[in-house]
């Protein structure tokens, strides 16, 4: 008899084990199905977080729109000589000093509105495209091209067909040759 209960036992044994593979398996199973679940709604949650973001964002950038407008009449010194307009003037001086960009928005206003009928642009000497060709020694009147420009001090060329006619450098020298009262 002792034989029948020890094999009794092993089957129990071995049945209790297919039992727990089974539940092992089972539960090796529900294990993927949650990780893969959670991995989903995380993958869910950062999606519907990044159009929230998105969409307050793009509604905000529509509140604030602003126009934008481009100032043809700014150019930098290697324009100058290469404008559309057959005759025009190009001013040039420092718009970073205040009282000088002062006295000469002055001058463009007064040539825009009253005058020849010539445009007239502007260039900034105080910006690092236009820097290069400041000089403390004496300017070139006669610029063939753009790379030929030395600015010393407030300057002012009258451009006529992509050629310098005039030029004319100082306050009181662009003022009297514009007309301009001082």
């Amino acid at each position: 008899m002792a034989k029948g209960k020890r094999k009794s036992n092993q089957r129990k044994t071995r049945d209790s084990k297919k039992i727990e593979t089974i539940n092992n398996y089972d539960t090796d199973i529900w294990t993927k199905i949650f990780v893969a679940m959670g991995v989903i709604c995380f993958l869910l949650a950062f999606y519907l977080l990044t159009v929230y973001i998105t969409n307050k964002n793009t509604n905000k950038k529509k509140d604030d729109k602003e126009e934008v407008t481009i100032s043809n009449d700014n150019i930098i010194v290697g324009r100058s000589l290469s404008m559309s307009d057959e005759d025009y003037y190009v001013i040039f001086y420092d718009k970073g000093d205040e009282e000088i960009s002062n006295t000469y928005s002055e001058v463009v206003t007064h040539q825009k509105y009253s005058g020849d009928g010539k445009k007239i642009y502007t260039v900034d000497m105080s910006s690092g495209f236009n820097k290069k060709y400041l000089t403390t020694e004496e300017s070139n009147k006669t610029p063939a091209s753009a790379s030929d420009f030395k600015i010393n001090g407030p300057t002012l060329i009258l451009v006529s067909n992509h050629n310098v006619s005039d030029y004319i450098e100082g306050e009181e020298s662009i003022k009297g040759y514009l007309g301009i009262d001082s």
